[in-house]
């Protein structure tokens, strides 16, 4: 049987979920992001309602082991089924690709 592809991005391996050990450089809950104020309210609004998280965008286009935001985590984690979670079951932080030190 074929797997369909959710669109998900996997975040979790043996050692914990992922996360950034701070935000990338062009994170959408960073001041001054090109992204509309709407977008990321809906993208927020789905996590939250779904009990999940967001993904690092930057992490899932890149080609690197997909990660939790940490933008998200910061201001929403308390609100979010799946970062609480990981804090019980095990986190691993792990920096941005190192390509994303610029800034909006």
């Amino acid at each position: 049987m074929e797997e369909e592809d959710s669109g998900a991005c996997d975040v979790a391996d043996q050692e914990g979920t992922r996360i950034l050990s701070e935000q990338c450089g062009t994170c959408i809950l960073r001041a001054g992001t090109p992204v509309p104020p709407q977008a990321v309210r809906r993208v927020i609004r789905s996590a939250l309602e779904a009990d999940g998280h967001v993904v690092c965008h930057e992490t899932a286009v890149r080609g690197v082991p997909a990660a939790v935001c940490r933008g998200f985590v910061d201001r929403y984690g308390d609100q979010a089924l799946s970062i609480r979670l990981a804090h019980v079951i095990g986190i691993r932080e792990i920096p941005p690709p190192s390509s994303l030190t610029s800034r909006f």
